[in-house]
């Protein structure tokens, strides 16, 4: 008995060595479309890349950002009460870097409506994460009626030399 599980043990360690070496076998053959294949990924992230401002200087590009969020909330009629940059990360994998910022601002449900549009449509490199609405007369719901709106955004950019 010992000897045929001996011999079992041997055939799953022969028929896991050929799956390698078939795999194995598969990229050789196939070298030229995967690097055909890596060479477009690398020119697809690239152009996904560009989306994201270059900053040499995180703490100006945080008061340019911040500088451009304010713009936004003034032209869409919100009035901006906090805001506040809560974290900065990394995402090293993409080669970006972030910082979150909370929001705290009072409009009407139309004027809220305007700028989360201009913020996720105006500027690719906002992400917002959440967006919570407090209608202060809830019974009545109409896009002149007075809301106060908090929202949690992500900035991203790539830190570097431009």
């Amino acid at each position: 008995v010992p000897w045929a599980r001996a011999q079992n043990d041997a055939h799953d360690r022969l028929v896991v060595l050929t799956q390698q070496l078939d795999r194995s076998a598969g990229v050789v053959q196939n070298r030229a479309a995967i690097g055909k294949a890596h060479t477009a990924l690398v020119a697809e992230m690239s152009t996904l890349r560009g989306r994201f401002p270059v900053a040499a200087d995180a703490q100006q590009f945080r008061l340019e950002a911040q500088r451009g969020i304010e713009q936004l909330t003034r032209t869409s009629g919100m009035n901006l009460r906090m805001f506040d940059w809560i974290m900065d990360g990394r995402l090293p994998d993409a080669g970006l870097a972030y910082g979150r910022v909370k929001l705290n601002l009072t409009g009407t449900m139309a004027s809220a409506a305007r700028l989360q549009g201009e913020i996720e449509g105006g500027l690719p490199n906002v992400m917002i994460r959440e967006s919570q609405l407090n209608l202060r007369t809830p019974a009545t719901a109409t896009a002149d009626m007075p809301v106060d709106l908090t929202m949690t955004a992500d900035v991203f950019y790539r830190a570097g030399v431009p």
